[in-house]
C-alpha cells in the first residue's frame, strides 16, 4: 500500500481522465497495471481521446482496448494521432478501475488545427469495410523495465539519500528527501549508470527529474547506451 495507484468504487462505467490543458495530437498512451493484486480488473478497459469532458470523456473517440495486462506490466498503445484535450480510461459495465501509471505522448496543437489548404482539402473516398477495420486495428507492445533488476552505480555520492540505486527502485517520487533520487558530488563529467546484467534492445528510456528543487541541474544531460563500462559508460553511443 504505497499510494501510487488509483482505485474507483464498484460502479457503472468507471473512468479516469486527465485534462491536458490544451488540444494535443496524441500518438501513444502507456498504461501500467496494478502489480500487488487484481490485475484482471483492467481487462476490457478502453482508451478514449477527444475534446469532450462530459462523463469523464467516455464517449470520446476510441484509441484502443486493453484485452489483458500482466501484474505490474506496462503496455504502450498506438493511437494513430488522435486529437483532443482529454485522455480517458474507462471500463464498460459494472466494474472497478485501478491504474498505477498513465503516460501520454504527443504534440501540442496550435490554436488553429487546420491550414487553409487542409480546410479546402477534398474529402477522402469511402473505403471498403476491411480497409476501415485495418486502419482501426491498434496493436500494443508490452514493455519491460529492465532497469528494475539492474545494478546501479554512479561517479560519486553526495550523501546516503542520493545513492545510485534510488534511480531504479521503481518509484517515480521526485522528492529527494524521501530517498528516491540520486545525487553526485560537484565534479567533472558526473555520471549514473545501470548494468542491465545482459544485452537488451533498448527502445526507450524514461527519466524523472527532481521535483523539490534544482530542476535545472539536469539540463544538458546525455543518455548513452552500449557495452562499455569504462568511466560509467560515458563514451557509449548517444
Amino acid at each position: 500500500m504505497r499510494g501510487s495507484c488509483t482505485h474507483t468504487e464498484l460502479e457503472f462505467n468507471p473512468w479516469w481522465t486527465v485534462d491536458l490543458g490544451a488540444e494535443f495530437r496524441v500518438s501513444r498512451v502507456s498504461i501500467t497495471n496494478r502489480g500487488d493484486c487484481c490485475a484482471r480488473r483492467i481487462n476490457g478497459a478502453e482508451i478514449r481521446i477527444g475534446s469532450s469532458p462530459v462523463k469523464g470523456g467516455i464517449t470520446n473517440p476510441w484509441c484502443a482496448t486493453i484485452r489483458s495486462l500482466a501484474p505490474g506490466a506496462t503496455a504502450i498503445f498506438d493511437c494513430g494521432e488522435l486529437q483532443g484535450r482529454y485522455v480517458t480510461i474507462t471500463i464498460p459495465g459494472i466494474r472497478i478501475l485501478s491504474l498505477c501509471e498513465v503516460e501520454v505522448f504527443g504534440e501540442k496543437l496550435p490554436s488553429s488545427v487546420f491550414s487553409p489548404i487542409e480546410q479546402w482539402e477534398k474529402p477522402r473516398e469511402p473505403k471498403q469495410p476491411w480497409e476501415e477495420a485495418k486502419e482501426n486495428w491498434q496493436p500494443y507492445t508490452t514493455v519491460y523495465n529492465a532497469a528494475l533488476e539492474g545494478k546501479a552505480f554512479q561517479s560519486s555520492i553526495f550523501d546516503d539519500l542520493g545513492s545510485a540505486e534510488h534511480a531504479n527502485d521503481g518509484s517515480t517520487s521526485a522528492d529527494y528527501l524521501r530517498g528516491h533520487c540520486t545525487h553526485t558530488q560537484e565534479e567533472a563529467n558526473p555520471w549514473w549508470t545501470v548494468d542491465l546484467r545482459e544485452r537488451f534492445d533498448v527502445s526507450s528510456v524514461v527519466i524523472t527529474n527532481r521535483g523539490d528543487c534544482c530542476a535545472e541541474r539536469i539540463n544538458g544531460a546525455e543518455i548513452r547506451v552500449g557495452d562499455s563500462d569504462d568511466e560509467g559508460g560515458i563514451r557509449n553511443p548517444r
